[in-house]
């Protein structure tokens, strides 16, 4: 009997595991189109916008949550002169948020 516990537990956390990943991936994906579309606003391209793509992407690894990579967006317009609404952005990042899930799903 407890085989069948054991065997069972390790079937819940193989699949939290497999969940967890899922979850990094897609919102590692979501953080670079939303910092592509950054980069986009700013006129950026090439290396500059890849750079700038990596910038924001690493910026939401500073606290939990989305708030430090708004926060660094703001800033980083802000600095130029730029605005842009924290509504269009969080906006932006659940419209990101589904079109990486389904990239990822499609690979």
């Amino acid at each position: 009997m407890n085989e069948v516990f054991e065997d069972r537990k390790k079937g819940f956390e193989k699949k939290y595991e497999l969940d967890k990943d899922l979850e990094f991936r897609v919102l590692s994906r979501r953080d670079k189109l939303f910092g592509a579309w950054l980069a986009e606003i700013q006129g950026l391209e090439g290396a500059e916008a890849e750079e700038y793509i990596r910038h924001i992407a690493q910026s939401n690894f500073k606290k939990p949550g989305d708030q430090d990579m708004l926060d660094q967006a703001l800033s980083d317009f802000s600095s130029k002169g730029l605005s842009v609404e924290v509504s269009e952005m969080k906006e932006k990042l659940n419209l990101f948020f589904s079109e990486a899930k389904k990239q990822i799903e499609e690979e």
